[in-house]
């Protein structure tokens, strides 16, 4: 990247914090992907990227005010509630954002979860589901800073475990089957039901072969197919797990299906839910894990996309509305953003991907794809 370019990065990212220090105390939601917990991990990280504390400082009071905002009837959910709130936590820890026992600050929270899990019917999905719980207690048990003979401990490799018994379940969708292999794949090295984990980790593998061919040749899954998240999510679960099988699997997709889907990729949005800077962080990925030149330029290609301003916005980018309002969360909306273009400038580790389900797709219409020419002015035009 030019140094010009980086500059222009550098203002978009100027103009989200200045617009999420403005919005963020007033929104009314305390969750990871679409509320408070999500822009404070945003001014960590952006406040150690800039070296100004004032973000930090900032990033400080949004947790104080998600605790005072905590009540008894606080959603458990991944996306707006505590499962992902204190998978946050223990992400600032784990990170060295901030210092806390989470044993000690997370342990209500353990409680009520694990009530909801064995107590309330619940969906499958990560945002509102029983893997957004799974991914909370694989959270706290990879702290490295908790004592592992616990009986904390003890009690959330028991919660996990009766998470996993609850997947032997039928996965009506691509989002519910994605779920669950982010969830077990992240469960897999923790040795907590482990010959269940390996078995409904390789049936999901499975299914999701399955499901294509069946979306492909009957239609039955229309539109909800994306090879390019699908591959991403394969190898991440054989980067977490030692399985090469996973990765081969991932490959075969990307060779098979990735380049005739990149027309269905649209870009009116830059959000990590369904935009351009999503298209961006996952083919960087795929450029990373498979070495492929290719995957780096689109890549590219997307983000100077993304960074072609749009007048009538915030901060001149495109977001969608969550709860009809104007998104300032990771998944959708400008905290997600900002996340983003500080991984793409190596500003930040790729580890917090983790946290969002980046494999959340809306339904697609077949779209005429940027043309090379286009793509060649891209970054001309966003400077």
């Amino acid at each position: 990247m030019s140094s010009n370019f980086k500059q222009h990065i550098a203002s978009r990212l100027q103009r989200i914090a200045n617009l999420l220090l403005l919005n963020a105390s007033i929104i009314d939601n305390l969750g990871l992907l679409n509320g408070k917990m999500g822009i404070a991990i945003f001014f960590y990280h952006y406040a150690y990227h800039t070296g100004n504390e004032m973000y930090e400082v900032k990033a400080g009071e949004l947790i104080d005010e998600i605790y005072g905002e905590i009540h008894q009837n606080t959603s458990v959910n991944y996306a707006d509630g505590l499962s992902g709130f204190g998978a946050g936590i223990e992400y600032l820890v784990k990170n060295g954002f901030i210092e806390a026992n989470t044993d000690e600050v997370l342990e209500e929270i353990d409680k009520k979860i694990y009530y909801t899990v064995r107590h309330v019917p619940n969906r499958i999905d990560l945002c509102f589901g029983l893997t957004g719980c799974g991914k909370y207690y694989t959270a706290r048990l990879y702290n490295p800073f908790n004592n592992k003979e616990t009986k904390v401990t003890t009690l959330n490799e028991e919660h996990l475990s009766c998470i996993v018994d609850s997947l032997d379940k039928t996965y009506d969708t691509y989002f519910d089957l994605l779920s669950v292999i982010d969830l077990l794949s992240e469960a897999y090295p923790l040795n907590v039901n482990h010959a269940k984990v390996k078995h409904y980790l390789n049936y999901a593998t499975d299914k999701l072969e399955t499901m294509l061919y069946e979306d492909q040749h009957f239609g039955i899954y229309p539109a909800t197919f994306n090879p390019l998240s699908a591959s991403v999510a394969l190898i991440q679960a054989s980067v977490k797990t030692g399985v090469k099988e996973y990765k081969d699997r991932g490959i075969h997709f990307l060779n098979n299906y990735e380049e005739s889907f990149r027309q269905f990729l649209e870009g009116d949005l830059h959000n990590l839910k369904s935009g351009s800077l999503k298209w961006s962080i996952l083919y960087d990925y795929l450029s990373i894990e498979t070495e492929n030149n290719i995957y780096k330029q689109l890549s590219e290609d997307w983000l100077n996309l993304s960074l072609i301003e749009d007048k009538d916005t915030f901060a001149g980018f495109r977001v969608e509305e969550y709860n009809n309002r104007l998104s300032m969360g990771l998944l959708h909306g400008y905290a997600g953003m900002g996340m983003a273009l500080l991984t793409l400038i190596d500003k930040c580790p790729r580890d917090w991907l983790g946290l969002i389900p980046w494999y959340l797709e809306k339904e697609r219409k077949p779209k005429v794809p940027l043309s090379s020419i286009e793509h060649k002015h891209l970054e001309s035009e966003a400077l």
